[in-house]
């Protein structure tokens, strides 16, 4: 058992302590730096934790808003290697009535997910997209080429 699944065997017995989740959040940062792949595993497990956390009724309501901090701080961790993720963290402190994303993530990932092939993989060349009219695709293609620019600021972009 690694590190990483060391400190969540913890937090399963003892959810309550920001600490670990904290400790947790950092050994996720130094996975980044070899292995993103199984880094990314680890923050999707670490938020995980952090929403039952939240849902624990034994869990103080201090604590709950500091773990919705460490999931806010795990997406940032991702944005480098997920559209979703950069989407999601962008509207995390934003009222709910004015999030675009959030309200439709289920509909749009999929489209999400085909714009990460073509941004982050490279697996696709070109990407044409067809939806019905008011989905999103406007607002969704500027997300992205926001994430764009700010992976890439040095790259010249176009929108």
């Amino acid at each position: 058992m690694d590190t990483f699944h060391k400190i969540c065997y913890v937090i399963k017995n003892n959810p309550s302590n920001i600490e670990h989740y904290e400790d947790a959040l950092t050994c996720c940062k130094h996975l980044f730096n070899s292995n993103p792949i199984y880094a990314m595993k680890c923050t999707y497990e670490l938020k995980t934790l952090a929403e039952r956390g939240i849902k624990n009724d034994l869990v103080l309501n201090d604590t709950k808003k500091e773990l919705y901090g460490i999931i806010h701080k795990a997406l940032i961790l991702e944005t480098p290697y997920s559209l979703d993720s950069y989407f999601q963290a962008l509207e995390f402190h934003r009222p709910e009535r004015e999030q675009f994303y959030r309200p439709r993530r289920e509909k749009l990932l999929k489209v999400v997910r085909e714009l990460e092939k073509l941004l982050i993989s490279d697996e696709l060349d070109e990407l044409f997209l067809s939806c019905p009219p008011r989905v999103g695709k406007t607002t969704l293609i500027l997300f992205a080429i926001s994430w764009q620019i700010g992976i890439h600021p040095e790259s010249s972009n176009l929108y």
